[in-house]
């Protein structure tokens, strides 16, 4: 969202790992941690996790699911634990439970005191309620937090500031009006030799209320650490204008399109570099998956970075926006992560600091309910507006996508869990209710009832397990590309002929 975006739909708490063990008695030695715990293996009930340690050394320990545990049902239960005191080499710790009461415990470090293993918790809850399996006090109540500070510094070297500046209007009362600045974030997508390229939000660089060409032709960035900003001075006649300061870098728009709500920036290399060295391009995730952490970064008010953290909430749903002057339907991703306005452009980042998404909307009416633009529609639109900005036609900048002729639902939808990931993803069936006369999908012998399976594209197989994947695919064809679609029909699976995509095919997406 940036500053002045009025269509909004905010806010967050950030997620905490559950993770269950069994029959372990390692103990973590002094000044050690645990780096991550990770489901290495699983055989029928049984599931086998590794303890990775910060000093490189490993343990495991097994899970036998359904198996040996007692209905836990009205048990006391440990609501978090936190060190509460600090006396030298003594640090003291605290156990909440979930009954309101507590108890303490000391670990001293690099000396004599003895570390505090999972066994000793498990010994002090025994003694306070009773009997239970040791299996079931750690796979239910055990919990680790964790610390993504080194995760979130990496990211700050990709991200930015942006500001467009738009003509004030003109009216009978004012002559000489103020230039108007919109807000909002960035992330830098890719450093080349001499030109390097920033991702925004379209509705971030463009005046839904301008008359005529809407994106701003005065835009400029600040990458973190850069605090100063954007100044508007009056001369002596009363005109005002905006002065952006040392730390400003000019940026060029590319490309973008309001269907997409994507925008792609271009500076020059050596101002960025000049500003910061260590500027440092995005690294984008493969995929995303609910439950996962979603670090927001992005520029609030205008006022400078800041950083919220929550988890994805919802995969894909859609969600009704009004960009460029048109109210379209925009596929999301949903995450309970805080944002405000001025947090539209920014990145969204997993726990690794790979990049899931670009926020761009919230719910002013309902907290927790957030959104950003899914990484696969901001990966395939930016090489989309790329391409086409830079393969010397003199074509509109902006996205250029075949049309197919067909329109598909989805049917039989059903989530699917992964048991060796540890999470899951909903699939459907794609079902091709209507064919356009003459085109493409109709010269490629499809038919009405068909079942889209996948489609292969300069020979890559690309599974369609989603209806709106199909507009995904259409995104990364280019003048020149072979594709084929796969289909059920009836009990027969059939590849359609190859078609090449000619340039008369492509058309832009506003």
């Amino acid at each position: 969202m940036r500053k002045t975006f009025k269509k909004w739909f905010y806010i967050v708490l950030s997620g905490v790992l559950s993770l269950g063990f069994s029959a372990c008695d390692n103990l973590v030695p002094k000044t050690v941690s645990i780096e991550k715990v990770e489901k290495t293996g699983s055989e029928g009930l049984v599931d086998t996790y590794t303890i990775f340690y910060t000093d490189g050394t490993t343990g495991t320990f097994t899970i036998t699911n359904g198996q040996d545990g007692v209905d836990a049902e009205g048990l006391v239960s440990i609501r978090s634990i936190e060190k509460t005191a600090t006396n030298g080499l003594v640090d003291t710790y605290t156990i909440y439970f979930t009954d309101g009461s507590t108890t303490t415990f000391e670990v001293e470090n690099g000396k004599d005191g003895d570390d505090v293993s999972v066994d000793a918790l498990y010994q002090e809850y025994v003694e306070r309620y009773g009997d239970i399996s040791y299996q079931e006090f750690l796979s239910l109540y055990l919990s680790f937090g964790a610390d993504n500070s080194a995760t979130i510094n990496r990211c700050l070297q990709s991200t930015a500031r942006v500001y467009a500046e738009f003509a004030g209007k003109v009216t009978e009362e004012n002559k000489t009006p103020a230039p108007a600045v919109y807000t909002g974030g960035a992330v830098i997508y890719q450093i080349g030799e001499e030109s390097s390229y920033l991702l925004t939000n379209y509705h971030v660089v463009i005046d839904d209320e301008a008359d005529g060409a809407p994106v701003s032709d005065i835009i400029h960035c600040y990458l973190y650490g850069s605090y100063n900003g954007p100044n508007k001075e009056t001369d002596e006649s009363g005109a005002v204008t905006v002065n952006y300061g040392d730390g400003a870098i000019a940026c060029e728009y590319v490309g973008g399109s309001a269907t997409y709500d994507m925008a792609v920036l271009k500076v020059n290399t050596a101002d960025l570099l000049a500003k910061n060295p260590q500027a440092t391009a995005v690294t984008f995730a493969d995929e995303y998956y609910v439950g996962q952490t979603a670090i927001a970064i992005g520029n609030p008010n205008g006022d400078g970075i800041s950083v919220t953290q929550g988890i994805v909430s919802v995969g894909d749903e859609f969600v009704t926006l009004t960009i460029g002057g048109e109210t379209r339907s925009y596929r999301s991703l949903r995450m309970d992560t805080p944002l405000y306005k001025g947090n539209s452009g920014g990145g969204l980042f997993n726990a690794d600091g790979e990049l899931i998404g670009i926020t761009n909307a919230g719910d002013l009416g309902d907290q927790n309910i957030n959104f950003a633009v899914p990484i696969q529609i901001v990966k395939r639109t930016t090489d989309n507006i790329l391409h086409y900005a830079n393969d010397g036609d003199v074509m509109t900048r902006g996205v250029y996508k075949i049309t197919l002729g067909i329109t598909v639902t989805g049917q039989n939808s059903r989530y699917v869990y992964d048991t060796a990931k540890g999470y899951g993803s909903i699939k459907e069936e794609v079902l091709i209710k209507e064919i356009t006369e003459n085109s493409i999908a109709a010269q490629m012998g499809l038919q009405v009832g068909d079942v889209l399976t996948a489609i292969t594209v300069d020979g890559e197989i690309i599974p369609i397990n989603r209806y709106f994947a199909v507009g995904d695919v259409l995104l990364t064809m280019r003048t020149g590309a072979q594709f084929s679609l796969t289909i059920k029909r009836g009990e027969q699976t059939l590849t359609t002929l190859i078609y090449t995509v000619k340039k008369s095919d492509l058309a832009l997406t506003a």
